[in-house]
């Protein structure tokens, strides 16, 4: 370290002591520790710490620390400072410490270890000794924190300073050297033992083979060394290995040693597989015994890494052995006590024995009392595994499961149950009297699941003497179809009555939904309001459904009501809710909100996600996007249709809700989601592309220009920016909501375009004259695009474009004529040639128009020959972008956020193609995470798989991790768009990237 990169080093810790503003002795000790390493003073700063947490200042004083083999009188007198033993290290235990010992080993010892010139380790002993500190504390803390990182070897494979003292101390003091590689960090020592001193190496052996190393489960020999020695000579070390196997108390141990004698000695050991997995469940039935409800089923050995391989073996048998097998598996199912593992094996051997082992699965030992914790997660799985089975001679079993404490447990012993078919319903329909409500709701479960005449006969009997409404509910769902049938006022009338007479009609819900407080609805075909005792009715039944639906009782009365005089009860009830805080028990309100409201109800709800999404309440912001579907206009569902794309990251799941609610909409009308989003662009009521309107006597055309503003027409045809003096207050203020309205539409609109030329939507000629030529809106954008003439094969014939006339003209400047047969899209610049393209941009350009966005000038990359049998590309690894950056980028261009896993980090982004049935997927590898969105960025794989087949969420790792897995596309099968596309887009990336 140079005088100036020292000095500079002190200028940026007087920085750090600056910007101190919580702990005092920082400003105090900060100046001290200067002053006494400088010699300004000659009295060593060892003031007690009041609060610990000063020291994440203070521990940058180690940074003005230099090399040890370039340390003088300034270096040691850090060391005195440093080691003294309040600053050294903290005396609570921490995960994380900015104590000065946590910095020494993090950020001091690593640049130790990597001096090649291998000065700086042998200066570093010397210092110790001269400071009379512990020399074995610092070799086993440098082992514990980088044994699989330390620079053992140089370039010519010759020990390293570190690595030559290890062995010389092992020669001296072998026993002290072997204490300071505890675990499995010993196979570190015998490796180099066994390349530089080999006879010393054998002759250690016995203690490096011991079955003494603590796994989980008991006792085990050390795989790492197992495996060195199979890798230099398996024949010779083999037979010293095996000789071990009736020490080894793991299960986890003796699946390891299993599959690394397998992998080195593959002829010898394929043969003896079988009784390997026989081994290997001996040693999981002794940790079941002995550790009963605590056994936990570890993980194995497989190339260094953790994964589960208990099953392995189980499988293994059962291919091998089954006949033989019956009675231990059942064994290990009996022996097991923790069911979070019992539920493992369960279907697992259920599967390959059947019915054959009933009389087992129904034993006590098996089955232990269906009530007992924690049980219950067993408990589901026993369920669903028998369902397959004839298990009429354990029936009563299974009835027992009805009255089982977890609901969910009742619930799929219902669907068990239900399976048995019209024998069940006598039993059924005594646990329908049942004295408990929950017990009378699974009967209810039964009976709804069963879907016969009987089932409903008996449901119909009890639905109007029950008075617990969550049985009631059930019940209700069982005769669905017969409620549908009763859509008359007297039938609404009776039920009405009936609900009074249990004694759910006393009193309002709450004292703001005081019904008789509320606008009038009415009755269809009929002037006469609906009682306010119905509209109570209505109110209670709503607030039983779930989620934002309408409840099966309250159905019949919605159809009833007249929805052209809806609208103000609709929005009073919305302004009440909200104004009263905007509870989820009373979500019902937006349904009906949603369901009996107009635009000023779709106003509310649209201004309410926007407000709860952006308050914490993203919860309720996707039942109030769900609401807004409901009221089903075009305005309504055109704001359904950008949440869909505003929250597509942010706030992803209202995003989700909304694609959700835009899609059943788009079903419920039998067309497809693109079909809906065009025909929810309104015309305004203009006729083809103006708006005619007389003032004083004079003719006047509104339309929509080319920079989506509205202009007029005189009859002279002279261009007005502004509507015409004398214009009428009421036509003023509809082109002046027009306007608003044109600026949400191509708010949503450009940007959906954008999507659609990269997924290279088409529509059919007549469909796109229809939307393209005839709504005013859109035509502006058919003017500013260059568009393909595509046949059904999706081959291009020609291109054109529109002009401000309408008419089409091609490449050759002649009118085009559009035959029915034919599809029509915006032409990707990948489809064309370099002419073409320059001839396009010439002819928008001295038309004066500018394209929407990037269309023929966007970044085309197209797939190398030797890339065409990639299936993970690794070309953008290790680009850096920083965080926010990054995250907004890729939401602009339509990649969402992949999974959330460890630490909030994010693992990965994809972006789905829907018209070619595929999603890119790029990983991601810096620091970015949702806890911290300004950290950079950094890609990593490159990949594309079929859509849906990966699946992404809170700590769900699916995202394919090698080559072989056969998710995976290879490059030369993708669409060229496709991959033209998303390499484009971590193109910008790559050309961007933050240097270091």
């Amino acid at each position: 370290m140079t005088l100036q990169e020292r000095t500079e080093k002190i200028e940026a810790f007087k920085k750090v002591i600056e910007e101190c503003t919580w702990y005092p002795e920082v400003k105090i000790l900060g100046p001290a520790f200067l002053d006494y390493i400088t010699g300004d003073s000659s009295i060593l700063p060892s003031n007690s710490l009041f609060d610990d947490s000063a020291m994440y200042y203070l521990h940058h004083f180690i940074y003005i620390l230099d090399e040890p083999k370039d340390w003088n009188e300034i270096d040691k007198r850090i060391i005195r400072i440093i080691t003294q033993p309040h600053y050294w290290k903290n005396p609570i235990h921490r995960s994380y410490s900015s104590f000065f010992e946590e910095s020494f080993y993090r950020h001091f010892i690593p640049k130790v270890l990597n001096d090649v010139e291998d000065q700086n380790f042998n200066a570093l002993l010397g210092y110790w000794q001269e400071f009379s500190f512990d020399i074995s504390t610092l070799i086993k803390k440098i082992i514990s924190a980088f044994h699989r990182d330390l620079p053992w070897y140089n370039s010519d494979a010759s020990l390293r300073a570190f690595g030559n003292y290890i062995l010389k101390l092992s020669q001296e003091n072998f026993e002290l050297a072997y204490s300071y590689f505890e675990g499995s960090k010993s196979s570190f020592l015998f490796k180099i033992l066994l390349i530089h001193d080999f006879n010393y190496a054998e002759s250690l052996l016995p203690k490096f083979l011991a079955v003494e190393r603590e796994y989980d489960g008991g006792k085990g020999i050390d795989l790492y060394t197992v495996q060195i020695l199979l890798a230099k000579d398996p024949e010779r070390y083999e037979p010293l290995i095996i000789e071990k196997i009736p020490e080894i108390e793991s299960a986890i141990n003796m699946w390891g040693l299993s599959q690394l004698l397998l992998q080195y000695l593959p002829q010898k050991y394929e043969n003896k597989r079988l009784e390997h997995a026989y081994l290997h469940i001996d040693r999981i039935k002794n940790e079941m015994r002995l550790k009963a409800e605590n056994y936990h089923d570890y993980n194995g050995w497989e190339e260094r890494r953790c994964v589960n391989k208990a099953e392995h073996s189980v499988h293994y048998i059962i291919e091998h052995d089954a006949p033989n097998a019956q009675e231990y598996l059942c064994d290990l199912l009996i022996v097991c006590k923790n069911p979070f593992f019992k539920k493992k094996y369960l279907p697992i051997i259920v599967n390959a024995y059947k019915e054959a082992i009933l009389s087992i699965l129904f034993s006590k030992e098996i089955l232990i009392s269906p009530d007992k914790y924690p049980y219950f997660d067993f408990h589901q799985t026993f369920l669903k595994t028998i369902q397959t089975l004839n298990y009429q001679p354990y029936e009563d079993k299974v009835w027992e499961f009805t009255r089982h404490k977890s609901k969910k447990i009742r619930e799929l012993a219902a669907v068990t149950l239900s399976k048995l078919g019209e024998r069940i319903i006598p039993e059924a329909e005594k646990l329908l009297n049942d004295k408990k409500a929950e017990i009378r709701q699974t009967a209810a479960l039964i009976l709804t699941l069963l879907n016969s005449e009987q089932a409903q006969a008996v449901l119909m009997n009890a639905i109007d003497s029950e008075k617990n409404d969550d049985a009631r509910d059930t019940m209700l769902e069982g005769v669905v179809g017969w409620l549908a049938s009763q859509v008359t006022q007297e039938a609404v009338l009776q039920r009405v009555a009936k609900a009074k007479t249990r004694g759910k009609l006393e009193k309002p819900l709450e004292w703001w939904l005081d019904e008789t407080q509320f606008p009038a609805l009415y009755w269809q075909d009929s002037p006469k309001s609906i009682d306010s005792e119905v509209v109570r009715f209505l109110c209670y039944r709503m607030s039983r459904a779930k989620d934002i639906r309408t409840d099966p009782e309250a159905k019949p009365l919605l159809a009833l009501i007249d929805r052209q005089s809806s609208g103000a009860f609709a929005k009073n009830l919305l302004k009440l809710y909200f104004d009263n805080g905007g509870d989820a028990k009373y979500k019902f309100c937006l349904t009906l909100g949603g369901l009996l409201g107009d635009d000023d109800s779709s106003e509310l709800l649209k201004r309410k996600v926007n407000d709860w999404a952006d308050n914490g309440r993203q919860k309720m912001a996707e039942y109030a996007v769900k609401a807004l579907a409901l009221q089903g206009s075009n305005k309504a569902l055109r704001a359904v249709e950008f949440f869909s794309r505003k929250y597509k990251n942010k706030y992803k799941n209202i995003g989700a809700a909304a694609h959700e609610a835009f899609g059943i909409a788009a079903e419920e009308l039998g067309i497809s989601p693109y079909d809906l989003a065009d025909s929810i662009i309104p015309d305004f009521g203009f006729e083809g592309l103006f708006r005619e309107f007389e003032v004083d006597g004079e003719t006047y055309r509104a339309f929509i220009n080319t920079d989506f503003k509205m202009v007029f027409l005189n009859e002279d045809n002279r261009l007005l920016k502004s509507p015409p003096k004398g214009i009428s207050k009421e036509l003023a203020e509809e082109f002046k909501e027009i306007t608003k309205e044109i600026r949400d539409i191509v708010k949503s609109q450009s940007s959906r375009l954008e999507q659609y030329l990269v997924i290279q939507r088409k529509w059919e000629t007549e469909k796109w004259q229809a939307f393209f030529l005839q709504n005013p809106v859109m035509f502006a954008y058919a003017v500013r695009l260059i568009w393909g003439v595509y046949d059904s094969e999706g081959h291009l014939k020609f291109t054109f474009r529109c002009e401000q006339d309408q008419t089409l003209l091609n490449a050759e400047g002649e009118e085009a004529e559009l035959d029915e047969n034919l599809y029509i899209g915006m032409v990707h610049p990948i489809s064309l040639s370099p002419a073409h393209i320059d001839y396009w941009n010439g002819s928008l350009y001295d038309a004066d128009i500018e394209p929407i966005f990037p269309q023929l000038n966007r970044k085309v990359i197209t797939l190398p020959e030797g890339d065409k049998p990639l299936v993970i590309s690794n070309e953008f690894k290790g680009v850096k972008y920083g965080g926010y950056g990054f995250t907004s980028k890729m939401e602009k261009l339509g990649w969402y956020r992949g999974s959330v896993v460890d630490a909030g980090w994010i693992s990965s982004f994809y972006k789905d193609f829907a018209e070619a049935d595929i999603t890119a997927i790029i990983t991601q590898q810096g620091e970015l995470s949702v806890g911290d969105p300004s950290a950079p960025a950094e890609l990593s794989e490159l990949m594309f798989v079929k859509r849906n087949q990966v699946s992404f969420g809170s700590y769900v790792y699916d995202e394919p991790s090698n080559a072989n897995d056969a998710r995976l596309i290879p490059f030369g099968d993708l669409p060229p768009i496709v991959y033209s596309e998303v390499m484009a887009d971590m193109q910008f990336f790559k050309d961007n990237q933050l240097k270091d």
